[in-house]
């Protein structure tokens, strides 16, 4: 089932089957969610009263504004560090070139981050702020540029703990659909980002199985990663 995209979890309040975008339809009495909560949302319809709108209409991602660079040399190879924060802005440098090689030619990959929290992105001032940043650290860096990347609004994280949410975590069932699961770093049960996507992906398999041991003797199908 590689390489194929998912439209649809059909359902009558049970999971009945996938929709492909090809139009095939898979029979599934079980379906984990390994997605972002909007994925999640648009993958089933009918979600009058169920947890997943709940949680679709609770999330608070987190964003950052991303400049990757790669530039032929360091202009200050004296300011040769490997990363830091600015303590006034909230911004992160890292250079990976300075402990391992990267490229043939000897050119140099820097990366720059600014934490964006939950407000919304200015991709023009962001970007200027970061280049701004790369002009404190490597003065006449621009001299040097090969090539770059900009990712204005690049999810960090799909949702965080906060007070309100204390103790109300998502998954790993979705109540009000019997058979959907859902998992990734939006329903930690305490924990953060990838250990919240692995630890979720546990919970929902420990459901499942939890669940088909009361079936005791029924042909339980056949697992697919779509």
């Amino acid at each position: 089932m590689n390489q194929k995209k998912a439209v649809e979890i059909v359902h009558d309040g049970t999971v009945r089957r996938i929709r492909l975008k090809d139009g095939e339809l898979i029979d599934a009495p079980n379906v984990v969610i390994a997605a972002g909560p909007k994925e999640a949302y648009d993958l089933v319809k009918n979600l009058d009263s169920t947890s997943l709108e709940k949680w679709n209409d609770n999330i608070k991602p987190i964003h950052a504004a991303c400049l990757d660079l790669i530039l032929r040399r360091l202009p200050d190879c004296g300011s040769n560090f490997i990363a830091g924060f600015w303590l006034d802005q909230p911004i992160f440098y890292n250079s990976p070139s300075t402990v391992t090689k990267l490229s043939e030619d000897a050119s140099v990959v820097i990366h720059l981050v600014k934490h964006l929290g939950m407000n919304e992105s200015r991709p023009e001032t962001d970007l200027l702020q970061l280049e701004k940043a790369m002009d404190l650290v490597q003065p006449g860096w621009r001299k040097e540029e090969i090539a770059r990347q900009f990712l204005p609004n690049l999810t960090v994280a799909h949702d965080f703990i906060t007070v309100d949410k204390s103790g109300n975590f998502p998954g790993p069932s979705v109540q009000g659909i019997k058979g959907l699961y859902v998992a990734g770093d939006w329903t930690g049960h305490g924990e953060l980002l990838a250990d919240s996507a692995f630890a979720s992906a546990k919970r929902a398999a420990q459901a499942i199985i939890s669940k088909q041991y009361s079936f005791k003797g029924e042909n339980v199908g056949q697992g697919n990663v779509i």
